[in-house]
């Protein structure tokens, strides 16, 4: 016959039981094993200049195949020339070659589909030509042409509403074409194409005001068209499709000042009319990706971590189709696509040698007019 338990131990014993159990439901037991990993959605946008609107497409992450998503008409007659997306990928935004003004838009993260912000769009400079986001999602800046000038705004958040930065324009060296911020948000640099060269700024990291640093601009080579940083803000690359080189710079990271690295500037290996016209650095900063107007054709780089200098992969290169024009690396840095600027245009895709960071050709989609853009994004689900 057994025992009665009294009822102040069976008390005790109960609520012993629901604190063992309570621990193991909440993780306390350490078994519950590493979080769920966050998952994303890829996705890939072209601005179409003729055509005034921007092709959307889902990026298959293991094929890199694109699947045509819901694309945006732009205001007729606006000339898209360049797109940036806010690092969470919830906002874009887009400037043309005709309208003073930053068109803004919220990004939905399970379709890829855009939605115009409210009080968009959004007062810039005379003719932008390109705008860059900083690496935290907090600042724009919009580069314009022929009042040389770079227009900075604070982004909102939550909203994605763009609010003029105090001082803003700041002035900037004869005809900016490009603006971009290095990885840790304290300097941004405007190539400037009327005087052969780059400005460097520091930034303000409470307001995101402008302000020139001392010295002269750096001088590049002839004819820049393209302006790209490495991921980890180390160097800076130059596409100069006149003298049909690259120009590299280290930056130094606590001035921001830039100083040719050794060998520089870095040929384009032969291969008939090469004309840099654009430039690529996959995620891992290992290689860099160079499109020849000229020759129809890609060059692939590898970078040296230290120095920065650039080394061809191979001499023979990977050959496109006709007036190619943009190129972007996707963000897990395996593939690589490229648009081009002709009527009835089309995304080629490539897929990138993890090892030796070579280019193979995988197919294409169709884009619209004269694409003068691409950029692609990661979005958690």
């Amino acid at each position: 016959m057994n025992a009665k338990v009294p009822s102040r131990r069976r008390a005790i014993g109960l609520g012993m039981l629901a604190l063992c159990l309570g621990a193991c439901s909440s993780g306390g037991s350490g078994d519950d094993g590493p979080p769920t990993p966050t998952t994303y959605k890829y996705f890939a946008y072209v601005a179409n200049c003729a055509d005034d609107s921007i092709s959307a497409f889902i990026i298959n992450p293991d094929s890199g195949a694109l699947t045509a998503a819901a694309g945006t008409t732009l205001t007729p007659g606006m000339t898209p020339r360049s797109i940036a997306i806010t690092p969470s990928g919830k906002f874009a935004y887009v400037v043309g070659s005709v309208y003073e003004s930053v068109y803004a838009y919220s990004i939905n993260p399970a379709t890829g589909a855009w939605t115009g912000l409210s009080g968009a769009p959004f007062a810039a400079g005379v003719l932008p030509r390109q705008i860059a986001v900083d690496p935290a999602g907090r600042f724009a800046y919009v580069v314009s042409y022929v009042d040389a000038s770079v227009a900075a705004f604070a982004i909102n958040a939550g909203t994605g509403r763009l609010t003029p930065v105090a001082g803003s324009p700041f002035a900037a060296s004869g005809g900016p074409l490009m603006i971009a911020v290095e990885a840790k948000g304290k300097f941004a640099y405007a190539l400037n194409a009327d005087t052969e060269s780059i400005s460097t700024f520091s930034i303000n990291g409470t307001t995101g005001a402008l302000t020139a640093t001392a010295g002269p601009p750096v001088s590049v080579g002839t004819d820049p068209q393209w302006l790209a940083l490495d991921p980890e803000g180390k160097f800076a690359y130059v596409a100069n499709q006149g003298s049909k080189n690259i120009s590299a710079f280290s930056i130094d990271s606590a001035t921001g000042a830039l100083a040719a690295v050794a060998g520089s500037p870095f040929e384009i290996p032969p291969m008939g009319w090469q004309f840099p016209q654009s430039i690529a650095i996959d995620p891992s900063g290992r290689h860099a990706y160079v499109i020849n107007a000229g020759s129809m054709s890609v060059s692939s780089f590898s970078i040296d971590a230290t120095t920065g200098a650039l080394t061809p992969i191979s001499s023979s290169p990977g050959y496109v189709w006709n007036s190619p024009y943009g190129i972007a690396v996707e963000p897990s840095g395996k593939f690589v696509y490229i648009v081009y600027w002709t009527t009835a245009s089309h995304v080629s895709i490539w897929s990138i040698n993890p090892e030796t960071g070579l280019l193979f050709p995988e197919g294409e989609s169709t884009a619209g007019n004269y694409a003068s853009a691409i950029v692609t994004t990661r979005i958690a689900q």
